[in-house]
């Protein structure tokens, strides 16, 4: 079921078309185990999860001997078919195929699984198939559909006659029924908007027109201003097809790894009208253009400069749940190209109960499962039943371990068709939210429209895309830490229920979990009244306070033993600059002084400690009278702030010139004392008319010494 919902209401989102029936004459069977995947299934202990299980009394459950009743001989009719085991039956074949397992592995995911988990590269579920279990099968006259390691998977197609057969095998270990539920809906139409360019004001230095409102909710221009885009970060999208046409895809083609078909078998994902339903592609499209869509003034997307893959797992043409097996094994390959991320705006419910919404049951959320397990962060749609009979989560949104992401309008109201939690085991579902009303997309009927778009298929990529730029820069992060970094920091944290769960991400909130900041200048100096000391960083999170070592004659003592304060808030993505003057030096005396971030409490924080070594010389005059920082934003539009320090009380006169010389704005005129200042300029002259776009100059007086800086407004 794809997540997207109707521009007009919110009732069930669904398909476009007419209902058409494929793999006649058959019974589809897919053969799989998953006893060692979840505790409820397995009761395997850990160190032994090749251990072979016996076999269920009454293989073929109650629902699969009803519905083969029910059937005549020719029905369309699947069945999952559990093994007992992979064919492993000792601990030195169990460490011979963990080898070749590893040996598999392409880099990326090898490097992957090495940073984000700690018990090894590989387990059981990257042991391929056992082979003598998928001839026995076949023999019994099946036709091998696919396959799956993580759920020790064979689908076939069979006659009703072979599900019998297959139930006497001795490494057959049970039979449950598939649903082959079809339905036909109808989709609203999404509200178009005009593709001429946005004149929306932003203070942020990329142009983010009609999409800024999404991304600034959770803060992701914070973390662009940090630099931060996606790149490096691989996310796989799971999803209806890709068309990549429109403008605003121009430099994402490059980025693309690979791109595959599993509905149709091969490696196309835009439509191609000889096998698929017209429009399969739109959601696709749609998804893609909200996480990685990069055109200045229309929409960029949170991770514009991250690597895709891309799998067409799902038809618009009906729901069953051979889509299932599809999102499966394109699970499993885009882990085998390295993905870090997968972003999934699909979802299933129509063969569940709300009973199976419990982490262990649908086979997309073991595989989700299966896929977080190594190191990949699976970020879901919880559903759009939030007004229907349903109303929960639907698969794989109920899995462990990854992120399931619920729906907002622009004010941080739910969306009333976004599904609720808990997880029928208890558990808080959505995680978090974002904005999945009126979302900015693409619009892939054109190669240059855009359109508003509602569902949880579109608050969804947003967040992915925002998980892409933690791990971006946190790359080791698993998912578990992912998920605590957002579920701590979410709007409402502190109070998380079945609704919102933790509340709206906060990007920024969620990066500073860990306090960082990177110091971009550093350095000692004589001056009159002792050794002065002179620090910038080009951006701080979480960062409280510095402190100051001194070393002489190999001895190191603190020289504030109350640290310096930071200046201004907790998270800045802006430079700053800090001095501090060590009245306790000796003239003569050769120093090293080592800076230090700290962190909350005192903490300190895991970057490298600049060192600095002078022989104190007491100088005559005073070094540094003041500081100014460079504007920031810059370009900006329609505000700025200008930042300075004085080291002495004294006047202080800053102006703003434009590029012929001529004074447009006194901004401070008066005394001020020792300290930092920051002052704001709207771009407006002294007698407040607007300014136009074009190249400024801000200058300060502060005593004898004067400095400059330029700034770019753009209208």
């Amino acid at each position: 079921m794809i997540l997207r919902g109707p521009a007009g209401n919110f009732n069930i989102p669904s398909k476009i078309g007419p209902v058409y029936m494929i793999l006649r004459d058959k019974v589809v069977v897919c053969v799989v185990a998953l006893m060692w995947l979840t505790p409820a299934l397995a009761q395997v202990p850990d160190h032994v999860p090749w251990k072979k299980r016996a076999p269920v009394s009454g293989k073929i459950d109650e629902r699969a001997i009803s519905e083969l009743r029910r059937s005549s001989n020719d029905a369309d009719l699947k069945f999952w078919i559990f093994f007992t085991d992979k064919g492993i039956f000792t601990e030195r074949a169990y460490s011979s195929a963990l080898l070749t397992a590893e040996g598999a592995l392409g880099l990326r995911a090898l490097n992957r699984r090495r940073l984000r988990r700690s018990s090894g590269p590989v387990d059981f579920l990257d042991i391929p198939l056992h082979e003598p279990y998928i001839r026995g099968t076949l023999s019994l006259g099946g036709e091998l559909l696919g396959r799956s390691r993580w759920l020790n998977a064979v689908s076939v197609l069979a006659t009703e006659e072979a599900i019998e057969s297959i139930a006497d095998l001795a490494y057959v270990y049970r039979i449950t029924p598939v649903s082959t539920f079809s339905r036909p809906v109808i989709e609203g139409t999404p509200e178009l908007v005009s593709p001429k360019p946005t004149t929306v004001a932003s203070s942020d230095v990329l142009n983010y027109g009609s999409s800024l409102t999404q991304l600034e909710q959770v803060q992701v221009p914070f973390l662009h201003r940090l630099g931060l885009s996606g790149r490096g970060v691989t996310i796989a999208m799971l999803d209806t097809g890709f068309k990549l046409d429109h403008v605003a895809f121009d430099s994402l083609r490059t980025r693309v790894i690979a791109e595959k078909d599993f509905i149709n078998g091969d490696d196309g994902t835009a439509d191609d009208l000889s096998q698929d339903f017209p429009g399969q592609h739109n959601h696709g499209t749609e998804t893609l253009s909200t996480i990685g869509g990069y055109m200045p003034g229309e929409l960029i997307g949170p991770a514009y400069n991250a690597h895709f893959i891309l799998a067409k797992t799902e038809t618009i043409s009906f729901e069953q749940q051979v889509e299932e097996d599809w999102w499966v094994q394109a699970a499993e390959w885009a882990d085998s190209l390295g993905a870090d991320i997968i972003s999934s705006s699909l979802g299933y419910n129509s063969w569940y109960q709300y009973s199976d919404m419990d982490g262990q049951t649908a086979v997309t959320t073991i595989a989700a499962a299966a896929a977080a397990s190594r190191g990949i962060l699976v970020v879901n749609a919880i559903g759009n039943e939030g007004q229907s009979g349903w109303q929960k989560m639907i698969a794989p949104a109920d899995a462990e371990g990854i992120v399931t992401v619920g729906a907002v309008d622009s004010t941080g109201r739910r969306a009333a068709f976004s599904s609720k939690g808990p997880t029928y085991d208890g558990r808080i579902k959505p995680d978090v939210v974002a904005m999945g009303v009126a979302v900015r997309a693409v619009n892939p009927a054109s190669t240059t429209g855009y359109l508003r778009i509602n569902g949880t298929s579109f608050s969804t990529p947003i967040t992915a895309g925002l998980v892409a730029l933690l791990l971006e820069a946190q790359p080791d992060w698993t998912p578990n830490q992912i998920i605590s970094a957002l579920q701590s920091t979410g709007g409402q944290a502190a109070l998380p229920d079945t609704l919102l769960g933790y509340g709206l991400a906060n990007a920024r909130d969620a990066l500073a979990t860990v306090p960082n900041t990177e110091i971009s200048d550093y350095t000692v100096s004589n001056d009159s009244d002792g050794v002065l000391l002179e620090w910038s960083t080009a951006f701080e999170l979480n960062i409280h306070s510095w402190r100051v070592s001194r070393k002489l004659n190999g001895n190191v003592s603190i020289v504030t033993p109350t640290p310096l304060p930071a200046s201004g808030s907790l998270h800045s993505a802006s430079p700053r600059t800090y001095f501090y003057v060590d009245t306790t030096a000796v003239s003569g005396q050769n120093y090293d002084y080592i800076l230090h971030a700290l962190g909350p409490v005192g903490s300190p924080v895991g970057i490298a400690s600049p060192s600095a070594s002078i022989v104190f010389t007491p100088s005559s005059n005073s070094t540094l009278q003041f500081s100014l920082a460079q504007n920031y934003p810059n370009p900006f539009n329609p505000s700025t702030v200008i930042a300075f320090d004085l080291r002495h009380a004294g006047l202080v006169k800053l102006t703003v010139f434009n590029i012929l010389g001529q004074r447009v704005r006194v901004l401070v005129d008066e005394l001020r004392g020792a300290g930092r200042y920051q002052e704001s300029w709207d771009g407006r002259d002294q007698n407040g008319r607007t300014l136009p776009s074009g190249l400024y100059i801000y200058r300060i007086h502060a005593g004898p010494n004067v400095s400059a800086k330029k700034m770019l407004l753009t209208r």
